[in-house]
């Protein structure tokens, strides 16, 4: 084995801070490269499925259907709040 101790894996002959340091920075980004996407695609799953309802209330003309709709909106926009 290169190393005799993990304090000689973790000090690296005084060069353990920038590799370390490295692998952290790399795992932050790779994670939030992950992250990120997968957040924007709840965030467009949620406005489509709204979208939806929207529409389908809004050819029901009546003053029942848009109160429901006035419903279904506020209930979409605080779901989409609390996701993003």
């Amino acid at each position: 084995m290169y190393f005799d101790s993990l304090t000689a894996v973790m000090h690296m002959n005084g060069h353990g801070i920038y590799v370390w340091l490295a692998y952290a920075i790399t795992m932050v980004l790779l994670s939030w490269l992950l992250w990120s996407p997968s957040r924007e695609l709840r965030k467009r799953k949620l406005w489509i499925v709204a979208d939806a309802r929207r529409r389908a209330v809004s050819t029901n003309a009546t003053p029942e259907a848009e109160k429901q709709s006035e419903q279904a909106m506020s209930t979409d926009r605080a779901q989409m709040e609390t996701q993003g």
